[in-house]
C-alpha cells in the first residue's frame, strides 16, 4: 500500500489492513506528510498489524487523528481508547524523518518486532511530537515486540520538578504551623 503526499490512511476498526502488508508513506514536503491515522474519536481499543513499515521523505503515525485532512476538520475530535501498532519491520529511509503524534505513554503502543535490522539508527530519524527527540528509545514489551517510546521534552521535566519543590516547601511550612500551634 503505497500512502503518497499527504494522503491519509484512517484506522477504524482492527486489523482493517492486512497482516503481511508493506505499507509506504512517500512525501517531498513535510506540510504534506502522509500518514496512518487511528481515528481520535472512538473509544473503542484498536489493534493493527502490518508487515513493514517504509518511509520516503516524510510520513506520520497519528495515534489519535483529529479529523483534519489537508487543513480541513472532517469530523469532531475527542479522546481515545488504547492503540497498538504492531510493525513487523520499519525501515526509515536516509534522510527521512517517521514523526509520531498524539501520542501518550500507557494509551498508545508503537511496537516493532524484535529482530529488526538497525532498529538503533531508525530511531535516530523519528520524532514524537511534544517530546524530546533525543530521547526516544527502546523499552521490551513482550518476548516478541520492542515498544518504541518518547520523553517529555525537558521542560516538562523543569515544571514537574518545580511543583515537586514547591509541594514539599508548602508542606513543610505546613507541619511547622501545625507543629506551634500545639
Amino acid at each position: 500500500m503505497y500512502i503518497r503526499d499527504g494522503a491519509v490512511v484512517q484506522v477504524m476498526y482492527n486489523e482493517q489492513i492486512a497482516n503481511g502488508s508493506k505499507v509506504s508513506l512517500i512525501s517531498k514536503s513535510r506540510a504534506k506528510a502522509s500518514s496512518i491515522g487511528f481515528l481520535g474519536q472512538w473509544q473503542t481499543d484498536i489493534k493493527e498489524t502490518i508487515g513493514e513499515l517504509a518511509v520516503s521523505g516524510y510520513g506520520v503515525v497519528d495515534f489519535g487523528f483529529d479529523g483534519k485532512a489537508n487543513g480541513e476538520q472532517l469530523w469532531p475530535a475527542g479522546d481515545h481508547g488504547k492503540r497498538w501498532f504492531y510493525i513487523d519491520d520499519l525501515y526509515i529511509s536516509y534522510g527521512s524523518l517517521l514523526t509520531i503524534k498524539n501520542w501518550k505513554y500507557g494509551r498508545d503502543f508503537l511496537l516493532v518486532k524484535k529482530g529488526t535490522w538497525n532498529l538503533e539508527e531508525m530511531l535516530k530519524r523519528m520524532e514524537f511530537e511534544g517530546y524530546d527527540r533525543n530521547a526516544i528509545h527502546l523499552e521490551s514489551f513482550n518476548w516478541e515486540y520492542w515498544q518504541i517510546s518518547g520523553a517529555p521534552e525537558p521542560a516538562t521535566y523543569g515544571a514537574v520538578l518545580s511543583i515537586a519543590v514547591l509541594s514539599a516547601f508548602l508542606l513543610r511550612k505546613r507541619r511547622k504551623a501545625c507543629l506551634a500551634r500545639a
